[in-house]
């Protein structure tokens, strides 16, 4: 991404001083959890100085008024305290934005609150009042599903569905996981446990030996990306691209090759081969673009004509529920991602990162402690992070032993930036 933020005016909003965050012209270390009250934040005081477009408002949105009354019916000083940023940083984003073209870009560590459709409808809300939505080089982007619009041939609409953020394993005579490691993924770790222990059995398919696999019954070796046949969607651009096989692997399966020997086993129709419906998928989904294959579903500008309501008109959002414990402990805890690994794969790391307020040295040890849970970690100083902050790198065992087991109030997505916990020198 660096290359693309060329010459451009670049601000960074997270609790922790990132590698992105020292490239910034301005960093907003802000208070996790605390994004919708920095959007308000904004608007109010943008409102206050007639920045909105006020064309953009009467043509292409809806209940603007009712938006108002929200953002004017919280006192400043209670979005200051909540959001954790002053007026003159307040002021510094909206000089350095107004009359420009604005880009919005939304990590991951938005989605996973309890409420974060909230705040991104806050955060879409603000960027409509400054009219960014249907231009050339402005917007919001969020991480969504990389296949959009693409016809998906094996799509099926099970019979009974579990959400994965809560489910419990120990609740099912066979549980089979593909391309996942559970047992530091998911949240509440000591939970998962318990469900895969009880399981009657435990089927693991995937790349690495993990903590998940140390718990299976079978295991079964995927074949990875250069073994097989496949193509590549992206979150970003319209392109997509060919995964040709390189190698040979006998010893190991993809998941086509499970799947056709499983329909042979119960005698079931075979498949086509992979290569048919790869080839169907281009041809249904792709046209060429500058010489490589291009989704058709790509919107080079989207919102320029409508938006996806009832309306087509862009609906500001005019209510919220809050209902986060604040004093439910002394530190809020980040899951926070590391560039040597992805997820639970590659490097690990299962270090607690502290900040230098604690007066804690690297290698010594913690117990932190949330309700009934408590788990011990390793110490390493973190000067990157804000004095109410502890993180854990997403990934290492340890990571979502105190994560609760609960879902977002819509999307049904776990919550791994909803906690707060208390520490304690061993």
């Amino acid at each position: 991404m660096l290359p693309a933020l060329k010459g451009k005016t670049l601000i960074v909003i997270d609790p922790r001083v990132t590698n992105l965050a020292k490239k910034a012209d301005l960093h907003i270390q802000i208070k996790p959890r605390r994004d919708i009250y920095l959007a308000l934040l904004l608007a109010r005081v943008a409102y206050m100085e007639q920045l909105e477009d006020v064309d953009f408002i009467a043509q292409r949105c809806d209940n603007f008024d009712n938006y108002v009354d929200l953002i004017t019916g919280i006192q400043i000083r209670e979005l200051i305290e909540k959001s954790g940023v002053d007026l003159i940083d307040i002021g510094k984003i909206l000089s350095l934005i107004e009359g420009k073209k604005v880009s919005i870009l939304t990590g991951i560590g938005v989605q996973k609150y309890d409420f974060g459709h909230s705040v991104l409808r806050a955060i879409d809300s603000f960027a409509a009042m400054l009219g960014l939505f249907g231009k050339a080089g402005c917007g919001v982007g969020y991480i969504d599903d990389s296949s959009y619009g693409f016809a998906k041939p094996f799509k099926t609409e099970p019979k009974r569905k579990v959400m994965m953020a809560t489910v419990d394993f120990g609740a099912f005579d066979i549980v089979f996981i593909q391309g996942s490691n559970p047992m530091t993924q998911l949240p509440s770790t000591p939970k998962v446990k318990a469900g895969l222990e009880k399981a009657r059995f435990v089927v693991y398919f995937g790349l690495y030996e993990n903590e998940t696999s140390k718990l299976a019954d079978l295991i079964i070796p995927a074949k990875d990306f250069l073994e097989k046949e496949d193509l590549k969607l992206s979150y970003g651009h319209e392109y997509v691209g060919r995964m040709p096989k390189i190698f040979e692997n006998s010893s190991c399966v993809s998941e086509y090759e499970l799947s056709q020997f499983l329909l042979e086993k119960f005698a079931f129709d075979a498949l086509k081969k992979d290569t048919d419906y790869l080839d169907d998928i281009i041809a249904s989904n792709t046209f060429e673009k500058d010489g490589f294959l291009a989704s058709k579903y790509f919107e080079t500008r989207p919102y320029e004509k409508t938006f996806y309501t009832q309306s087509g008109k862009f609906e500001f959002f005019d209510d919220f529920d809050d209902e986060f414990d604040d004093d439910a402990g002394a530190f809020y805890l980040l899951a926070v991602k590391q560039n040597k690994s992805l997820n639970s794969q590659f490097m690990t790391d299962d270090f607690l990162r502290v900040p230098t307020i604690l007066d804690l040295k690297d290698g010594e040890r913690v117990r932190l402690r949330r309700d009934d849970y408590s788990c011990e970690y390793e110490v390493r100083v973190d000067p990157s992070l804000r004095d109410d902050c502890l993180a854990l790198f997403s990934g290492g065992k340890n990571s979502n032993v105190l994560t609760p087991s609960r879902v977002s109030d819509e999307g049904d997505c776990a919550i791994y930036q909803d906690i707060k916990v208390d520490l304690e020198k061993i």
